[in-house]
């Protein structure tokens, strides 16, 4: 991005209000959705640790209330309880590790019918018998294409079967600490309101796509549904500038202050 582009925020740089929007985002999903996310326990770290772990880091007010909320206990509990239960149900893997214990196999064999067909049937049928070879070839080149597919989908449709028939179990479980996320999650986007309001930016021009439409200060825009999964889109509600004048430091120096310490990340 240049530098002409960029935009130098208070209290924080623009790469961090994007972590705050994608942590609301983020963990909405993990509430709402868990079962989409276990098994992954090295993308999540690797989130936690880019985006989470900087914004907590760098923003003692967000961090207090990630502490106030125990919200990586919560994390973690939310995925311990969907992987248990998951697992009762025959489900020990990531979809991509389950996939490639199918294909991986499929494809070695295929591409060995294909070196077979390549070097040693044109011996075997003679010239005369000669197109077969090609015939054979098609097929396999073919089942190259679709097989993985087929699986993929079928893949898909089991994990699709389970989140549907025990979606409603495994948040009955996590109700409580669901609960705790909720709050830090509504607490990044009061202030994320705050912080586009005190830099004269328009709320309307950022909107958020979630799955719980339960938050305050949010107005829904539109509810879609696509495979069967209910999601909103919500625009930021304005808040009032007199209060955020008040809760805004002091004197100038303060502010020149905060000013001066966060423009190093925008520059």
């Amino acid at each position: 991005m240049d530098d002409e582009n960029r935009l130098d925020l208070k209290p924080e740089p623009q790469h961090l209000l994007q972590h705050e929007f994608s942590t609301v985002v983020f963990l909405d999903f993990l509430c709402e959705r868990p079962w989409e996310l276990i098994y992954q326990e090295k993308t999540l770290h690797q989130y936690q640790a880019n985006i989470i772990g900087e914004l907590i880091s760098t923003r003692p007010e967000i961090r207090e209330s990630w502490i106030d909320n125990k919200v990586e206990d919560s994390i973690n509990q939310i995925l311990d309880k969907t992987e248990n239960i998951a697992r009762e149900n025959g489900f020990t893997q990531s979809l991509r590790k389950q996939s490639m214990k199918y294909l991986l196999p499929l494809m070695i064999g295929l591409l060995v019918g294909s070196f077979v067909i390549i070097f040693f049937l044109g011996d075997i049928f003679g010239e005369e018998y000669f197109w077969m070879m090609y015939v054979i070839y098609a097929v396999l080149i073919l089942a190259m294409c679709l097989i993985p597919r087929y699986i993929n989908m079928r893949l898909l449709n089991r994990w699709r079967i389970f989140g549907e028939e025990h979606g409603p179990t495994i948040k009955k479980y996590i109700t409580s600490v669901v609960d705790r996320i909720h709050k830090f999650i509504q607490f990044l986007i009061d202030d994320i309101r705050k912080i586009l309001t005190q830099n004269n930016l328009d709320l309307a021009n950022y909107r958020l796509m979630l799955f719980n439409p339960n938050y305050d200060n949010v107005k829904i825009l539109q509810e879609q549904v696509q495979k069967s999964v209910k999601f909103y889109i919500m625009e930021l509600l304005p808040v009032d500038t007199e209060a955020v004048e008040a809760e805004s430091p002091a004197s100038a120096d303060s502010e020149e202050h905060i000013d001066d310490e966060f423009r190093g990340y925008s520059a």
